[in-house]
């Protein structure tokens, strides 16, 4: 008996530990000050990128800029509840503004909520971008979510170096620092008046006022569709409708929702279509991390995409149902 109580304390104060090294990390990700490189593997395919990040305390305000270094020059740019990208000095518009470092949660409620769907156990220590770390592996209770294992700085907290794995322990997707230089103020990029272009976009889950239509009316869209049945631990995010305009003046509009179990997340889009036919089964298909589905029934097409596992993008996809 004294053995197993010994046994449930030792294990209870390593969790402890782990949360708070996973909490210090979420608070040094959104709240230091830095500029480094940092290199960037998915689907096969390895990116390097600048990366420079601030935050302003006063407005509680987080600052993003990255660019990549090989390959067309691709650039993001974040900040005061906007997003701009541009390839090749040309403004885009991408369906998402993730960050390419995860694990930023908004309060320590967040961070518990994981704990039910996630194990956490520290490996030991290594050495990253010339910096001592403590490894850190997060580790799924089932087969709706991938695998982390997280470098963290000591001292700093900093997140060095990471990757996502499956559960036969492929790495999907990777990064790491090589240059890291922490900064005592808010980097001089973010402190010019005109840090964002005229051409940027609001952010994603960010509110947004009723749409447009093509001759310039404005129209509000009701949401008509939710998924029935989630996989455990995830919730909704955000539900919206975005407007998007065709060819030939004809409106598109796409229902798009944002899950997430507090770590992972995944979005559905739902568009109408105007092919008739029977409905078509969906096919599962992968780009590194990245699983996606498409279902198509009723007039309608709801696509499924996220760093997640194969049965949960078929959950959710088969899982679409219409609003009462």
């Amino acid at each position: 008996m004294l053995a197993l109580l010994l046994l449930w304390s030792l294990t209870s104060v390593a969790d402890e530990q782990s949360f708070r090294l996973l909490e210090g990390m979420s608070q040094a990700l959104q709240q230091l000050n830095y500029r480094g490189e940092l290199v960037y593997q998915s689907g096969g395919e390895i990116q390097s990128v600048r990366i420079i990040h601030g935050f302003a305390p006063e407005r509680a305000s987080e600052y993003e800029m990255m660019e990549s270094l090989n390959g067309p020059k691709r650039s993001v740019v974040r900040g005061e509840g906007a997003v701009h990208y541009a390839l090749n000095g040309e403004p885009i518009e991408l369906q998402s503004g993730a960050t390419l470092l995860p694990f930023k949660f908004s309060s320590v409620e967040d961070l518990q909520r994981i704990e039910p769907y996630y194990q956490m156990r520290i490996e030991g220590k290594e050495r990253i971008a010339g910096r001592d770390t403590i490894k850190l592996q997060v580790v799924p209770r089932d087969h709706y979510r991938y695998g982390f294992r997280l470098w963290i700085a000591e001292g700093s907290s900093m997140l060095l170096k990471s990757e996502m794995s499956n559960q036969q322990g492929e790495v999907l997707e990777g990064l790491m620092f090589t240059s890291l230089k922490l900064l005592p103020s808010l980097p001089q990029e973010f402190t010019l008046h005109n840090t964002l272009s005229p051409q940027q976009t609001p952010e994603r889950g960010a509110e947004q006022p009723g749409a447009k239509r093509s001759d310039g009316s404005s129209q509000s869209y009701r949401l008509q569709w939710q998924v029935a049945t989630l996989p455990p631990g995830f919730s909704v995010v955000t539900a919206r409708v975005e407007p998007h305009f065709v060819m030939e003046g004809r409106e598109k509009v796409v229902e798009h929702h944002l899950y997430s179990d507090g770590i992972a997340s995944v979005s559905l889009f739902i568009e109408g279509v105007t092919t008739g036919g029977e409905p078509e089964p969906g096919e599962i298909s992968h780009l590194g991390a990245i699983t996606m589905m498409t279902q198509s029934y009723d007039g309608y097409r709801a696509t499924v995409v996220g760093e997640v596992p194969p049965p949960t993008v078929l959950q959710i996809a088969r899982s679409v149902v219409l609003r009462e």
